[in-house]
């Protein structure tokens, strides 16, 4: 896309972590500085572009890295660089670079789950109100033998999750499903708009391209988990399972009636 600049999820994740993390770095004005540095300022609309046919959901995490950092405009393009360049829209090749400007991040806890908030879902106990979203492929959701496991130290899932593998959320062409469609895929797994919501992957990318999503939809109350499986893995306090679904508790009809 003519006069985009370029910039990498990990350039918001601390670099003095020994395991591999995909949580922000803590350091407000370090993350100020990125953002900042890219020419991005408050005032701007942002539109992110990725690369869903080939990628991890990278649009996603940074869309939700910077509206997590206080960017209030901000569009993703459905289906990516593919899709743009398969209509004939106009590229530019080399690096771009914008004037850098002053960027003071202030985090959005409201967009932000930690291990302690899925913690408490998982205390729960599969209410049908607080819901887990295991956005991986179903063999890492189950801890299948031959499924690979990107650096996570216990393979399988946080109990009570339900599994939804996040390019379900696509067509073969990467663009987003329409919401009708969408609706069809998330409503009868329990992903509600009138549950609390947090999705998780491995270190936070697929899910945050799913909070996406969700947010777009509409969805009131949807956090992403952006430790994810790196982090919840390496606590040998915490459990993991493997398998299929646990049951869960069925919520009233939806939509709702008043």
């Amino acid at each position: 896309m003519p006069g985009a600049v370029h910039v990498d999820w990990r350039d918001f994740v601390s670099s003095q972590r020994k395991h591999p993390d995909g949580r922000l770095a803590v350091d407000s004005t370090y993350l100020g500085g990125v953002l900042g540095g890219l020419g991005v300022s408050g005032d701007d609309w942002v539109i992110v572009l990725g690369d869903p046919l080939n990628g991890w959901g990278e649009d996603g995490r940074i869309a939700w890295t910077l509206m997590s950092l206080g960017v209030d405009r901000l569009s993703v393009v459905s289906g990516g660089f593919p899709a743009w360049e398969a209509s004939g829209l106009p590229v530019q090749r080399g690096r771009i670079r914008r004037p850098p400007v002053p960027w003071r991040a202030s985090l959005r806890d409201d967009y932000v789950a930690r291990k302690r908030d899925v913690i408490d879902i998982v205390d729960r106990g599969g209410a049908w109100d607080y819901v887990l979203v295991d956005v991986r492929s179903s063999g890492e959701f189950r801890g299948a033998f031959d499924a690979p496991r990107h650096g996570v130290l216990r393979p399988g899932h946080i109990p009570t999750s339900v599994n939804l593998p996040w390019r379900e959320l696509l067509a073969e062409d990467g663009r987003f499903l329409p919401r009708e469609k969408l609706e069809g895929l998330l409503i009868p797994r329990g992903v509600r708009p009138d549950a609390q919501i947090v999705t998780y992957c491995t270190g936070g990318v697929r899910s945050a391209h799913t909070w996406f999503v969700l947010h777009w939809l509409g969805y009131p109350s949807v956090r992403s988990y952006a430790g994810s499986l790196w982090e919840w893995s390496m606590d040998r306090g915490l459990p993991v399972e493997k398998g299929g679904h646990r049951p869960r508790q069925p919520g009233p009809p939806w939509p709702t009636t008043q």
